[in-house]
């Protein structure tokens, strides 16, 4: 009979466990530069979602490209109020693709676009971005949507929400161009949590626009909470070669 108690005791706690950390999202996780090299040092982890001078610390990378990422449940104290009025939006503006129909559902939400991660060192407060994809081969269109061309692929960026947001909906629309029109599709299944979110941009499908010098577009996309961290593929773009 101990034993048994024993054993239901040890199961309640993992039954509890995995039940706040759903609860509260994907909050830690490790990852690896793929590109890393061994003249970097150890750095930050930060988010510059309240401009340059604010950065959010929310993980470390150590000299072999080691990523360890830790996000707080709330963010810092030195956030002042001043950069959180002039960065608070709401869920359809924050998200990388986004659509009219949206916004009614998520109105009156309170969200801060944390964007890419960067690489921050004490002497070069931002040393690198971060690219969490699952192929680099879409990094340039990230870079330059313009005369770059996506491919299937996902991508990564995190949002900071002040109150939990369900949006699951089927978003379509048209757009048109001079000698053609693009049906869009996004099929968001999002279950944002109070606290920091990780999202998955899954590109499925991708059509030409017919005008010359115009990269094609993404014209079927999955949005999502991110659920499988060994899918990402950590790519760093560095801006410097010393760190003296």
């Amino acid at each position: 009979m101990q034993t048994k108690m024993k054993t239901l005791f040890l199961f309640l706690q993992l039954f509890f466990f995995i039940s706040s950390f759903t609860a509260s999202g994907q909050q830690s996780f490790t990852g690896k530069i793929e590109n890393a090299t061994l003249d970097k040092p150890a750095m930050d982890i930060v988010l510059f979602m309240f401009g340059l001078d604010n950065p959010v610390k929310v993980g470390t990378v150590d000299e072999k490209g080691n990523i360890s990422i830790d996000f707080p449940e709330v963010l810092p104290d030195t956030i002042a109020p001043e950069p959180k009025e002039i960065f608070a939006t709401q869920l359809p503006y924050a998200l990388f693709f986004s659509c009219p129909d949206i916004t009614s559902v998520a109105e009156g939400t309170v969200v801060y676009k944390g964007g890419y991660f960067s690489l921050s060192h004490q002497n070069r407060p931002w040393a690198a971005t971060l690219f969490p994809v699952s192929d680099i081969g879409i990094i340039p269109w990230l870079e330059d949507r313009y005369y770059q061309s996506p491919i299937i692929a996902s991508f990564y960026e995190v949002i900071y929400c002040e109150q939990n947001i369900d949006l699951i909906t089927l978003c379509k629309e048209s757009i048109s161009y001079t000698e053609n029109t693009i049906d869009m599709e996004y099929q968001y299944t999002l279950r944002l949590k109070k606290g920091f979110n990780l999202i998955e941009y899954k590109i499925e499908a991708i059509q030409e626009t017919g005008i010359s010098d115009t990269s094609p577009i993404p014209s079927v996309v999955t949005i999502s909470n991110a659920d499988d961290m060994d899918a990402i593929l950590w790519h760093a773009k560095y801006y410097y070669s010393q760190f003296n």
